[in-house]
């Protein structure tokens, strides 16, 4: 199998993951979301976890990430509101998460752990 075959069906399963794991989120996840998924798959293809199986478990971790993340700030949200604060709300999370993932691209960091 030729060097562009490989790279051609990496990408195939991968967005083939992208797609799988994104319905499951409401509305098919917002771009947010979805770009976040799928820079996890391209770090972990990257760190050489290219497999259907190790890109689901990459994805669906993530995925599981951002619902904690979101409710996590949706709970902030409503506390601020009560308390007359700004609230951060999903999308200060999100733009904290994209941040986070500029600096590790940046260092050259490995997959993040996800926890």
């Amino acid at each position: 199998m030729s060097m562009t075959e490989n790279v051609e069906r990496l990408r195939a399963t991968m967005e083939m993951v992208l797609e799988e794991t994104c319905r499951e989120m409401p509305n098919g996840g917002d771009h947010a979301r979805r770009r976040i998924v799928a820079e996890r798959l391209m770090e972990a293809a990257l760190a050489g976890h290219r497999t259907l199986g190790e890109l689901n478990i990459v994805a669906r971790k993530t995925v599981v990430e951002l619902r904690g993340r979101q409710i996590a700030a949706t709970s902030a949200q409503g506390v601020d509101g009560a308390n007359g604060g700004s609230g951060a709300g999903a999308g200060g999370v999100l733009r904290q998460l994209s941040d986070r993932g500029r600096s590790d691209r940046a260092s050259g960091s490995p997959v993040r752990p996800m926890t």
